[in-house]
């Protein structure tokens, strides 16, 4: 039984077309995460995505929502939160457009979805502190530019030609 209401499935007809579409490039950009070779990325991303997802959150979340934008499908917010737990400090990172919630790396955590796309989902409440800022791999300044953008080209290696955007 599906307890999260945002699991994707092989069939996004459930969804409003330009939601399901969103749904499409999440999975499409999970895929393409997974098969990512970290021997390539520079900095700290190589460390980050060698043990992907874990850990993997924010900088997914970024070219994530740059994909998206570059769909045409508007800005998206990127999201960072924390949370504080008997058993410590946690925290995770999605993309938000209103109160659609697009999350790649939810797998994470024990009983999370590797995709997640929906509204009202209450896991999501438990992370405060949340930092929100439009997602773009230029949003970090010139430091991370460079990381992000390499990142963002490796994405873009492994998305099937129909999936990638026109402009890039």
């Amino acid at each position: 039984m599906n307890q999260h209401p945002g699991l994707l499935r092989m069939s996004n007809r459930h969804l409003p077309p330009e939601q399901a579409r969103i749904a499409h490039l999440a999975e499409v950009a999970r895929r393409a995460l997974e098969s990512v070779d970290p021997s390539k990325l520079s900095g700290e991303l190589g460390t980050e995505f060698a043990k992907f997802p874990l850990g993997a959150c924010g900088d997914s979340s970024i070219v994530l929502g740059q994909l998206l934008k570059e769909h045409g499908l508007g800005d998206f917010w990127y999201m960072n939160g924390r949370r504080y737990s008997p058993e410590g400090f946690g925290c995770h990172s999605w993309v938000q457009q209103g109160d659609l919630i697009i999350d790649i790396t939810g797998d994470q955590f024990p009983g999370r979805p590797k995709v997640f796309v929906g509204e009202g989902d209450p896991w999501f409440a438990q992370f405060e502190d949340v930092d929100p800022a439009v997602a773009s791999i230029n949003m970090w300044g010139p430091r991370w530019f460079g990381q992000l953008s390499g990142l963002y080209d490796e994405l873009l290696a492994n998305v099937p030609p129909a999936d990638r955007p026109l402009v890039s």
